[in-house]
Order: structure tokens, then sequence, then C-alpha cells
């Protein structure tokens, strides 16, 4: 028989029975169970998940904590968000940066302390003990993440950006259920993000990267990488029924906000998947909902192939300059020319706000847009004729 905290899965005669304590009493006193007959031990176990998201939605939306003894807790709250956002559809690899942030709140101590008591000054205090105490994070067999202490590393910022991000996040989902009167994390002063991690590739750069790429497995990926802003898991996620060679864009449906999107494909990020089709169809890898990028051992790529990344980097003499995966999304939306509208559709960007910090302030490009405006031209022309003075005709001899 396999338990866990939330119920319990056992063999029957019929298949397997699932089983939870559903907080009432039966007239004896004990404890009163709701059971249900499964066929299989897996089936049980995700109806009891689905059982214990739907309780916790349903004590967030009564306003009732969803932990027996007292108020509830941070952690708690953060598992409410996480399952939200599973239920919304965010991305897996999303989901589980937010399981290792909530795995060092519970650590802090912050993770025990009631939601509707946490001040600016608690968030700032596990900010604080996460500087202090590097951890790595191991994965197990079976998947199971493990945090183990790291003497001597150092906590980079963006780590605590994504503690600071999740926490405010959870809370900011929580006033909005009227849960909390305020968002505590606001209150936290956030340090500047170093310059080198917000920087993008330079035109001249771009070219070397480019040629120092593997010609079959990871340029054709970051060409399209560089012509289309689209992220590291959507790259590498990408698949042959997403591209429209008719329509020459990508069709996508954005995780975030279940949005559908036609993503215009430059003359480059064409010509790359084209190529990239006819290669796979002589090799006999292509199939129609087949991965678009596929490893030199003929498989999908399970994460952005970062080691390739870092070695032609280094072919290319760009190491040391802050160059990551990242950076061909920043590429792209430092060098659009268009509308910051049009940007924050082609990047996915439920926030005008992370649009603005992805685009890069470029005087050549303020410059451009000055000088292309034309509204009042004929006015202004009309104006200007009127103030030249007129000759006099008998000017000739």
């Amino acid at each position: 028989m396999a338990k866990s905290k939330f119920g319990q899965v056992r063999p029957h005669r019929d298949g397997f029975i699932a089983k939870y304590a559903n907080g009432r009493k039966t007239k004896s006193g004990n404890t009163s169970y709701t059971v249900r007959t499964v066929k299989s031990e897996a089936e049980g176990w995700a109806w009891l998940r689905e059982v214990e998201k739907a309780m916790q939605r349903s004590a967030l939306a009564d306003n009732r904590p969803t932990r027996a003894q007292g108020a509830l807790s941070v952690s708690g709250a953060i598992e409410n968000y996480i399952s939200s956002r599973i239920g919304a559809g965010r991305a897996a690899g999303t989901i589980e940066q937010y399981r290792i942030s909530a795995k060092f709140v519970a650590m802090s101590g912050l993770g025990r302390m009631a939601a509707n008591a946490t001040t600016p000054e608690d968030v700032d205090a596990h900010i604080a003990w996460r500087r202090q105490n590097p951890y790595r994070t191991v994965v197990r067999k079976g998947g199971k993440t493990v945090a183990m202490p790291a003497p001597g590393k150092t906590v980079s910022n963006a780590t605590t950006y994504r503690d600071r991000a999740l926490l405010s996040a959870t809370f900011r989902w929580l006033r909005k259920r009227r849960l909390v009167e305020f968002n505590p994390v606001e209150a936290v002063a956030v340090p500047d993000r170093p310059e080198t991690a917000l920087r993008p590739f330079e035109p001249d750069e771009i070219s070397a990267f480019l040629e120092a790429c593997h010609p079959i497995h990871l340029r054709p990926l970051a060409t399209l990488g560089f012509y289309s802003g689209q992220g590291e898991d959507e790259l590498v996620g990408l698949r042959w029924s997403n591209v429209s060679f008719q329509q020459r864009a990508l069709l996508l449906v954005r995780k975030k906000t279940g949005k559908a999107i036609a993503i215009p494909l430059h003359a480059l990020a064409f010509d790359a998947l084209r190529e990239q089709r006819e290669r796979q169809v002589r090799d006999g890898r292509w199939c129609v909902d087949g991965p678009v990028f596929l490893s030199r051992y003929g498989r999908r790529y399970a994460e952005f192939p970062k080691g390739a990344w870092a070695g032609a980097i280094k072919r290319a003499g760009l190491v040391g300059r802050g160059l990551t995966p990242h950076s061909m999304r920043r590429t792209f939306a430092t060098y659009f020319e268009g509308q910051e509208r049009d940007l924050q559709e082609l990047l996915g960007h439920a926030d005008s706000a992370t649009t603005r910090i992805y685009r890069r302030w470029r005087p050549d490009r303020a410059r451009a847009s000055v000088e292309s405006l034309s509204y009042g031209e004929a006015a202004h022309t009309q104006h200007t004729q009127a103030q030249k003075p007129t000759g006099t005709k008998g000017r000739e001899d």
C-alpha cells in the first residue's frame, strides 16, 4: 500500500482503491474517508492530485486557510499558486524553477510565516539568507530535485531575482483574491541588474558567432533564435506542425496567455528552416509533427544545447562578454524597429513592462524614428513657401 501526506492507494479485488481523509468524522468518532475504485495505481494517484488541487482552490476562493492550523503560510500560498499555474498551462521548466525557489523559501524560515502577516523585512531577511547560504540543486534518479550545500559558491543576483519574482507573483495572486492586504515584496529594494546580464549581441558578433556554429546542428537553431526572438524552450520544442512555409510564419500558442499567434519569418530564418527540412527528408528523419531541431545523434533536444553554445562562443572569441542563449532574444528586441506593442506580441510578454526591460535604448533608432515623422509636412511646406520673398520682374538687367 502506497501512502502520501494527502491520501493513499492500495490494491483491491476490482483493481485499486484510492482514498483521502475528507475532514469529517464518522458516528463512532473515527476519521471519515472518501474512497474511489480505479483501474491502476497511477490513475489513483492522478485522481488524488486533482482532488488535492481542487480542495486548495476551493479553500482560497472561500477565503479560508488551506491548512488546518492557523493562517495560510507562505509555503502553502506558493504551492497553491504553482498549482494554479500548472492548470493555466505554464511551461514545465518554469514550474520546476518555481519548485526550486519554493524549496529555498521553506528552508529559510519565511515559508512557515503566515502570508497575511509577512512584512517587507521578512522578505528582505530571506534574500539576505539566500545570499549567505549557497546551494546547488541536484536531480536524483526518478526526477527528484535535492538541494545540496555548496561552500565557496557565489550566489548570483539572478538567483535572488527568481526567488523574489515567485514571492511577488504569489502575493499578487493572493491579493487579487483578497487574502492579503498588500504585497510586501513591492516594498523591498531591488539592486540594479548588471549590464552584462542585459547585453545583446552586436551585429559583428552575430556574424562571428554564426560562422563558429556547427553548420547542421546549432547554426539553424541560432539563426531562428536571432531572427524570431523566441525563447530557448520554444526553439528546442518547435515542431514542423508549427512551421507554415506557405505563410512564411511560425504558428504558436503562448503558454502564458493561451493566445495563438503567427510570427512572420525573416528571409534568413525561412531559408534556414527550409534547408533543415530538406536535410531531414534526405536523411529519412523528417516527420510531419516531428521536432524541427535534432541533436547530432538524431534525437530531439531535451533542453537547449548549452555545451555546443559554449563551444561556438569560444571559437568566435566571445568568451567573457556575458553572451548566453537568452541573449538572442534580447538581440531581437534591441534591433527590432517596429512598435513596442508589436514587439510585445512577438516576444509573448503578458506585461509591456517586461518588454521595456528587453528593449535596450539605441540613439540611432531614436533619431531614425524622429526623422521619419511626416505628419503636418504639407502645412509646413506651404508655410515655408509663403515666407519666401517674391522676386521683382524687372531685375533681369
